[in-house]
Formats: structure tokens, C-alpha cells, sequence
């Protein structure tokens, strides 16, 4: 089977396809330290109120606010982690309180430190102090019932730390998809073997395998197959057996080693062979056994190019997390030469200008180049023609680092 035996398709026919074949996998219990990027398959509201007494926002002095007594007597103390139920506060006395402290009974303010003259077990308010001050009410944070975090939101620091203040040890999230990731070819090496000439060190399982895990996934690296075609499909028979999605890279073009799509087209259902696009011609998208499997371009752009485009949407809606990327209109700030046969997705950085985006390229966008893809914050979608992209121009970007956009 040739790559030329594959129409072309557009790359939104290639997306629509990809997302129609993802799985549909039911929730699972995570412990709470292992749900990080996870998504929340069912709402969690709160066991209880928090605080459940009041608690002490400063360091200072419980009292009572309508306290006339010029001197107070100190009665005892109330430290964060630390409760003493008999504590009482009654007019002419105050208690000491620290941070996270609870109130004693009969307080309903507390006063902070530099507020107050203390001397020999007594303290003297230097100003009034208003009722309800400087405490959290019970259930100010969290009151029982209240929901906490709703279906569908996604796991970050904050959501877990919220998770765990109410005692949350597991949570019911869609569970973490296991990618296996693969590099073909015999002139690929392993990183540290000395190369001969024609060889290249193995760049794209090791970002491939980066994009997975930072895609919220964990990755399974199948490591190094040569073009052997007996060991190929032992090597892949095994990451279809331990893994959810398999990603190769390299041997999905025309050549006489190029042998995954024969073997593909043997084992499962081909959906697709070649994208109308630049880079990533030869992106190959197939079923097999039930799982999915991409196969990218060996050239390092376009792999990670291929990668933005289907994969990371594609695990995003295993994940139950939000898949596309904003786009925007931005104008070139120089020519742009371009492919004339395929859609061109080029890299480059963009820039808030006032009321506006700019963009500028990475420079030489060869596919093998991967320094285009360090710095890009966004692919620009440029139809074929035959000229060049005026400077000027306005073209559709897709973001892929708003955080360095700035102003976006």
C-alpha cells in the first residue's frame, strides 16, 4: 500500500474524523494526589462548613465589641490548632489569639497586636473596634452542602488544594489516558550512541513524548524500532496490548521502508493517509483492535505540527477537557512565502498591537527545522497561492501559548 493509494483530505475532514473515533470511557476514583489535569466527572459539594467556628484572620486579642472597660484582663489564649472549649471572654477581659485560632465563647471581635498597649496581663485598646472584625464567620469559606467544584472542571494546584481542605482523599475524574509513543527508522538513534553519516539522534519521541504529558496523558516510551518489518509488528502488537493510543513517528510516507500503513491497513481500518497540509502530508490516522493509532511524519516539525493539529485535540476529548485553541486575525509584518499545493501551517510569534495582533515568523520553515517550532506561540493558516503573503496581510491564527501573548 502507497501513501498516493490515500486521497488528500482537508484538515478540518481530519480533525472531524479523529474526534469521531474517540473512545468513550466511563469515570474512575483517582486519588486526590494523582488527579492533577484530570477532569472532575461528577460535582463535589462540601461535608461540612468551613471554618465550623469562627476563626482569627490576625494576630491579636479577642474581646467583645461593646466592651466599655479601659484595661482588659488577659483570660488565656487561643493558638491556630488548638482549642479550649472553657475559654470564656466576658466584659473587663480579652484573650490572646493567634492566626487561625478559634474565637472563645462570648468574643465577637478580635483586635490585632499593634492596636493594643499590652503590660503586666492586661491589655488597653487604642481605638474601637467594630463588631464582627477580624474573624471568618462559620461557613464564610465553605458552607455544608455548597458545591465545591462542578462537573467538568478541570484539575489544577488551586482545585486540588481546595479538594483537600475538605478532607477529599479520591475523586471520580476521567481517567488518564496511556500513550504509547514510537520512533521507526534506521537511520534514527538512540540519544548518546555516536552517529554515522546519514544517522540523526532521535528528536521526536522525546518531544512527542513531552506533548503527551503536558496534554495531561502519560506517556509510555516504546522506544527505538529499525525498518525491520518482523520487528515492527511485534513492537507495535505490544503497545496495542499496554497502551490506549499509540503515536509512531516516522516510516509513513512513500518509501520502500515505510511500512506501517501496509500493516495497518492489514490489522485495522485505515481512516485516513494524507492531510492537505504543510507540514504533515503523510499524517496517517487508523483504528486498530478497537485503539487508535497516529502515525506522524518522521520530520520533526511536522510531527509536533501533526501532533497540535489532531492528537492533542484528540486526548483533550478523552481527557473531558476543553479542545481548540482560540484563534485570532493577525496582520504579517512581512512577506510571507508559502506553499502554493497545500494549506500551510507556519510558525510564528505573535504580538498585541493596540487594538490588533501582529505576526511575525520563526524564520526558515523547513519541516526538518524544529528551532521554528522554539518561540512560536502560533500557527498561521495560509491558503495556497502562487505568490508570496503580502506584508500586511491578515491571516488566521491559532494561539498556542496565550500566557506570551501579551495583552490577549
Amino acid at each position: 500500500m502507497h501513501t498516493n493509494d490515500f486521497p488528500m483530505i482537508p484538515p478540518e475532514e481530519a480533525a472531524r474524523i479523529v474526534l469521531e473515533n474517540v473512545p468513550e470511557w466511563s469515570p474512575r476514583k483517582a486519588p486526590l494526589d494523582e488527579a492533577l489535569g484530570l477532569t472532575l466527572a461528577e460535582e463535589v459539594t462540601s461535608p461540612m462548613d468551613i471554618p465550623q467556628i469562627p476563626a482569627a484572620t490576625v494576630d491579636g486579642f479577642a474581646v467583645i465589641s461593646s466592651d466599655d472597660s479601659p484595661v482588659r484582663r488577659l483570660v488565656g489564649e487561643q493558638l491556630a490548632g488548638h482549642y479550649d472549649p472553657d475559654l470564656t471572654v466576658v466584659p473587663g477581659t480579652a484573650a490572646s489569639i493567634t492566626t487561625g485560632g478559634l474565637l472563645p465563647k462570648g468574643a465577637d471581635a478580635v483586635i490585632m497586636l499593634e492596636d493594643v498597649e499590652e503590660k503586666d496581663g492586661t491589655i488597653r485598646l487604642l481605638h474601637p473596634i467594630a463588631k464582627g472584625a477580624n474573624f471568618r464567620k462559620v461557613g464564610q469559606d465553605l458552607s455544608v452542602g455548597e458545591t465545591v467544584l462542578p462537573a467538568g472542571a478541570v484539575i489544577g494546584p488551586p482545585e486540588l488544594g481546595l479538594l483537600a481542605s475538605i478532607g477529599m482523599t479520591e475523586i471520580s475524574v476521567y481517567p488518564r489516558p496511556r500513550v504509547a509513543v514510537l520512533s521507526t527508522g534506521d537511520e534514527v538513534r538512540p540519544l548518546g550512541t555516536p552517529l554515522e553519516p546519514g544517522q540523526l539522534w532521535d528528536s521526536n519521541r522525546h518531544a512527542i513524548l513531552a506533548e503527551v504529558a503536558a496534554c495531561g496523558a502519560r506517556g509510555v516510551d516504546t522506544g527505538l524500532v529499525p525498518d525491520d518489518e518482523s520487528v515492527l509488528r511485534a513492537r507495535l502488537r505490544d503497545a496495542l496490548d499496554n497502551a490506549d493510543v499509540i503515536i509512531t513517528t516516522g516510516g509513513a510516507s512513500a518509501g520502500k521502508k515505510d511500512l506501517l500503513k501496509p500493516l495497518l491497513a492489514e490489522w485495522g481500518t485505515i481512516h485516513f493517509g494524507r492531510v492537505f497540509q504543510k507540514p504533515g502530508k503523510p499524517m496517517t490516522f487508523a483504528v486498530v483492535d478497537g485503539k487508535p493509532v497516529f502515525t506522524l511524519p518522521g520530520n520533526p516539525v511536522s510531527s509536533l505540527v501533526s501532533f497540535e493539529l489532531y492528537i492533542r485535540p484528540f486526548l483533550y476529548k478523552m481527557l473531558h477537557r476543553p479542545l481548540w485553541r482560540p484563534h485570532v486575525q493577525a496582520i504579517v509584518e512581512h512577506e510571507v512565502k508559502h506553499a502554493n499545493d497545500r494549506i500551510e501551517f507556519v510558525r510564528a510569534v505573535i504580538r498585541r498591537e493596540g487594538d490588533h495582533y501582529t505576526a511575525r515568523t520563526t524564520g526558515l520553515q523547513a519541516s526538518s527545522r524544529i528551532e521554528s517550532m522554539v518561540g512560536a506561540n502560533a500557527l498561521l493558516r495560509i491558503p495556497p497561492a502562487d505568490e508570496p503573503l503580502p506584508a500586511g496581510s491578515t491571516v488566521k491564527a491559532i494561539l498556542l501559548r496565550c500566557e506570551s501573548v501579551e495583552g490577549y
